[in-house]
């Protein structure tokens, strides 16, 4: 750990990687690769951004000019049946026609002297009326269906106008917050394809930052909530997988000290709703393996053998060199709760593994990819000489024990009592364990 702890310090900053929202596929999750150091900033600007829309956002759909604009749009289809109606009751009494709305719909009836007359008064008419009668109704009722079916499309029409005008005010606000965010992380590809996602779903859903409201024109109350906790703006979240300090230096160096499967290459979790378990990109987890990305990662051999799909899971990393978090229970066929398919990091990292000798011979001898994948042996031999250099070197080895751990100082006499036990475990007065 010292040797990899010197060596890393002078090794380049790995990058940092996190995990973002897919609006094509929620449930496969992308992976922006971004410089050492950038990955908490995006997250803090993301919130940062979702607070200032909070605000923006109401208040545009709340400006005059807005509300006029609206009402304008209103204004040009709204009257539109009414006034169509009333002219085509106008032609029909123009033909001696009552034009007549009943609960049941329009209808029309025959009139003399501007009254509707009676089927007895009608059946008296001169024979030459009676038969213009039914000609100037059927004439009439065919424009009143032709009417009635061209008011959808004049709705249709309203709502698309509206909607355009939505569109339009709410890219305005957005483009507006976004400006910063850009500036700031816009050279980057992937976080600039990411932000250009992001801001055409932010024009799209604009109604989440607007409270409830008429849904047309505006008579939105904004509703104060902490943005980084308001479900509704999760997908917009950054979760950080691979982060650095601003001020860290060199490559990490990671000890797994308990390397299971989830806690080696990470692992989605789940949250209860409604009686289900559900997961998003935000509930992904990094393992081992993302922290010590760009470095060095130390693991218990007999430990990561008694995990079980742990070897599995490294050794596939190890060989397809990315990360690719996945549930064991995939595998086994019987996963029952909703799950993520996060894309894969690329991976760069040494990895040590220290255990018994007996343990590498079983390896070795076990499994096949054991030589393949882990091709550099350091074997360290159970005892040494005991000559007066190596004594010395207990001794040295002694004091670092005694100054790291802050422990009582030991006198010459405690030192040269340990130095008879070492020689006691290693069972030879010339060696020592």
């Amino acid at each position: 750990r010292s040797a990899l702890t010197a060596l890393a310090a002078e090794a380049a900053r790995p990058d940092d990687w996190v995990y973002v929202n897919n609006f094509q596929h929620a449930n496969a999750p992308n992976a922006l690769r971004l410089p050492p150091g950038h990955a908490l900033r995006l997250e803090k600007a993301m919130v940062a951004l979702l607070d200032e829309l909070r605000a923006t956002l109401p208040a545009a759909f709340d400006s005059e000019d807005y509300q006029a604009r609206a009402r304008s749009i209103d204004a040009e289809y709204g009257g539109q049946p009414e006034e169509q109606l009333q002219a085509l009751g106008e032609r029909a009494e123009q033909r001696g026609i009552a034009f007549l709305r009943t609960p049941l719909g329009f209808t029309y009836a025959p009139m003399l002297e501007g009254k509707v007359v009676k089927p007895e008064a009608f059946a008296a008419m001169p024979p030459s009326m009676q038969a213009t009668v039914p000609e100037n109704i059927e004439a009439l009722q065919q424009e009143l269906s032709e009417l009635l079916q061209s008011f959808p499309r004049a709705d249709k029409e309203r709502r698309q106008n509206l909607r355009a005008l939505n569109e339009e005010v709410a890219a305005n606000a957005v483009k507006a917050a976004l400006v910063d965010v850009l500036a700031e992380f816009g050279e980057d590809e992937g976080a600039r394809d990411f932000l250009g996602a992001v801001e055409s779903d932010l024009v799209a859903n604009a109604q989440l930052f607007i409270g409830e409201g008429s849904g047309e024109q505006g008579d939105f109350v904004p509703q104060p909530v902490d943005s980084s906790r308001d479900p509704r703006f999760r997908r917009y979240m950054v979760n950080a997988i691979i982060a650095q300090e601003e001020e860290a230096k060199g490559a990490p160096v990671v000890e797994a000290t308990n390397p299971t499967h989830g806690n080696l290459i990470g692992k989605s979790e789940h949250l209860a709703q409604m009686g289900a378990l559900v997961t998003d990109f935000l509930l992904i987890k990094p393992g081992a393996l993302h922290r010590a990305n760009g470095g060095y990662l130390l693991i218990d051999a007999r430990k990561l053998l008694l995990s079980p799909f742990a070897w599995e899971a490294l050794k596939r990393a190890l060989s397809t060199r990315s990360i690719r978090i996945e549930q064991p229970a995939e595998n086994l066929g019987i996963v029952t709760t909703q799950t993520l398919d996060p894309q894969p990091i690329p991976l760069k990292v040494k990895v040590v593994l220290f255990g018994d000798r007996q343990l590498y011979y079983l390896l070795s001898q076990g499994d096949p990819e054991f030589q393949q994948l882990f091709k550099v042996q350091a074997d360290f031999d159970d005892t040494i000489a005991r000559t007066k250099d190596n004594a010395a070197s207990y001794s040295r080895l002694v004091a670092a024990i005694v100054a790291e751990y802050k422990l009582k100082t030991l006198d010459k006499g405690a030192v040269a009592g340990i130095i008879e036990e070492g020689s006691r475990m290693a069972g030879d007065r010339e060696k020592l364990s």
